[in-house]
């Protein structure tokens, strides 16, 4: 926002601008986290690694990192798996995890008999090998397995990759939003009717408009961009 300290906007429209830099919600048997900023660790399927290593040619590197999830699967069942994953610079434990999802997995190649431990740390080095979401099975009368990242403060890996944006991209979603918002022809009488007044809708309005246009944030083509972008 601009940088002069403006009046606040109701507490309504506050909250829907704040939430469009936040992801979707994550239950606790998935490895997803719940509702954190987009600009958070992001989880990349291996098989995306190649489409998905860097963000955009705009931005080199993920703002908080990247964690690739290779499935259990797949690990165990190619034998150059080790060598693949070096030449793409990826190393278990230090930015890439042994994804199991299924009990089948689980049984065929036991982490605890591998004498693997969970990863706990969203950052190099992970603390572990590997990430478990198993679902229970009433048919095995298996429970279901979650291990790693199952801590409150710790809950779920990192975000889904196409929810990713910068801090930088998620502030001008947030400023072109609001901006559009006051280009509609009732915007004023909105904003009084919702507990502003009339004259810190008027000051409010006039410096985000001049702050987006000096951004370059209301051509259509830009406008376009970036409400897709987030």
């Amino acid at each position: 926002m601009p940088h002069q300290r403006l009046p606040k906007l109701p507490k309504l429209f506050e909250s829907k601008l704040y939430k469009t830099g936040q992801t979707r919600g994550a239950d606790d048997d998935v490895i997803y986290q719940n509702r954190v900023a987009r600009s958070s660790t992001v989880l990349i399927p291996f098989g995306c690694w190649n489409l998905c290593a860097v963000p955009a040619k705009s931005e080199p590197a993920y703002e908080n990192g990247f964690i690739v999830l290779v499935p259990a699967s797949d690990y165990f069942g190619q034998a150059q798996i080790t060598s693949d994953l070096k030449q793409q610079g990826l190393r278990i434990g230090v930015n890439t995890l042994v994804f199991y999802e299924t009990r089948e997995q689980w049984k065929a190649n036991d982490p605890n008999k591998l004498k693997w431990k969970p990863a706990k740390s969203r950052t190099s080095p992970l603390g572990g090998q590997y990430v478990a979401r198993v679902p229970a099975t009433t048919a095995e009368s298996g429970g279901r397995i979650i291990q790693g990242f199952g801590a409150t403060a710790k809950k779920g890996a990192g975000i889904r990759v196409y929810e990713y944006a910068s801090t930088a991209t998620t502030r001008k979603c947030r400023l072109q939003l609001e901006a559009l918002f006051w280009l509609c022809k009732d915007s004023d009488e909105v904003a009084v009717a919702n507990g502003m007044t009339g004259e810190n809708a008027k000051v409010r309005k006039s410096a985000i408009l001049q702050e987006c246009h000096d951004a370059g944030l209301l051509s259509p083509v830009k406008v376009m961009f970036i409400a897709k972008t987030v």
